[in-house]
């Protein structure tokens, strides 16, 4: 399963500590069993083990507003999005306009190369780097992508809120990316 709010959503809230974020066992955009939140544009989720000797890195967080049991294992946390966030990266996220997302948010949470050298698929797909274009027209067959096509898909609420569709969240699979 492909969630695409774990790469370019959670960095806004700053953890700066690897192996917190390592103790994350998912993110999501909405939890349909949290005040009925299945918008994706209310709140961001992080579930967390109990145990979890980080939950203080995330709780210490000024945007975290919440935390529930969602099994005897597992804590959902909740956090509020600021308001600049909210009103010029979320939007653009959520219609999957990546190139569109500010610069001051790329410039600030995403590098053009990860800490091994590698090149960054997430800032690439944010630049809407070349390559991925010219990958997508090749795979798809098609000379130019449509004008305001990007080079990834777009978030999907299956994947990006918990309970959202309850068991089919559970049983569905890896299923790749396609362009939007």
């Amino acid at each position: 399963m492909v969630q695409l709010s774990r790469s370019f959503i959670l960095p806004y809230l700053k953890l700066y500590n690897p192996k917190a974020q390592e103790d994350i066992v998912e993110t999501y955009m909405g939890d349909a069993h949290y005040q009925g939140d299945e918008s994706m544009d209310k709140y961001f989720y992080i579930r967390l083990p109990v145990e979890s000797e980080y939950m203080q890195v995330f709780t210490d967080n000024p945007n975290f507003i919440d935390s529930y049991y969602i099994n005897s294992e597992e804590l959902m946390l909740v956090f509020s999005y600021p308001e600049l966030f909210r009103h010029s990266v979320l939007p653009e996220f959520l219609a999957g306009r990546y190139s569109r997302i500010p610069s001051w948010y790329v410039q600030e949470n995403f590098y053009p190369y990860d800490a091994t050298g590698k090149r960054s698929l997430n800032y690439r797909i944010l630049m809407k780097d070349r390559e991925l274009e010219e990958y997508w027209k090749e795979r798809l067959g098609v000379k130019e992508l449509p004008e305001n096509g990007e080079v990834w898909s777009k978030p999907i609420a299956l994947h990006e809120v918990y309970g959202e569709g309850e068991n089919a969240w559970l049983e569905s699979t890896d299923e790749g990316h396609g362009n939007t």
